[in-house]
């Protein structure tokens, strides 16, 4: 078995990992859906800020011991209320060649879901700006230049797609990283399932 060490900061949302490169995948994917459980949670105010949590891999805290039901995430539906963000144009994001340079390569990458759509704009935003980073509005003006309809939530669109390791969102901008690159060069567009 493999040494594995896991330091995850709730407060920073930050996740330190130490582990072979068989199991780093499979450990990130986990600690990400760990971390996002501990945002949920309020956590007893009796540590000081400087004092760490360690558990090795095997191991089960000390404080209580749960049956698999307890362990099972619980499912949160929404209110079903959630607010509508009123997003602004940025005019000066891009260029009128950079516009067509977003627009052609959105056409040729032909985005299914929403987060293939983001992730293709991100990425070309990235390449057209030399930025990392993108917030709502400016991913609101590169749906506009292509033509296409915002999605209603761009922010849990963001959230999804940090959840599905395709980014990060900080600073309320959405930072694509090399997931989200390559699902853009290597699976877009979606190749016709054969029959």
């Amino acid at each position: 078995m493999t040494d594995i060490k896991l330091r995850i900061d709730v407060k920073e949302g930050t996740i330190e990992i130490e582990a072979d490169s068989d199991s780093f995948d499979r450990v990130s994917d986990k600690a990400a859906i760990l971390l996002n459980t501990f945002k949920e949670v309020e956590f007893p105010s009796s540590k000081s800020d400087g004092d760490e949590c360690e558990i090795k891999h095997g191991e089960q805290p000390a404080s209580k011991t749960e049956t698999p039901e307890e362990r099972k995430p619980k499912r949160r539906r929404g209110s079903g209320t959630a607010k509508t963000t009123n997003w602004s144009m940025v005019n000066d994001l891009l260029d009128e060649a950079g516009r067509t340079a977003l627009k052609a390569f959105y056409d040729e990458k032909s985005p299914g879901n929403q987060n293939e759509q983001v992730a293709v704009l991100a990425i070309k935003l990235k390449e057209l700006t030399g930025r990392d980073g993108f917030d709502g509005n400016e991913i609101h003006t590169a749906f506009q230049i292509v033509g296409m309809k915002t999605p209603g939530n761009l922010n849990a669109v963001f959230g999804n797609m940090a959840s599905a390791n395709l980014g990060s969102q900080a600073d309320k901008k959405f930072k694509p990283n090399f997931k989200a690159g390559d699902l853009v060069t290597h699976n877009l567009p979606n190749k016709p399932k054969k029959k």
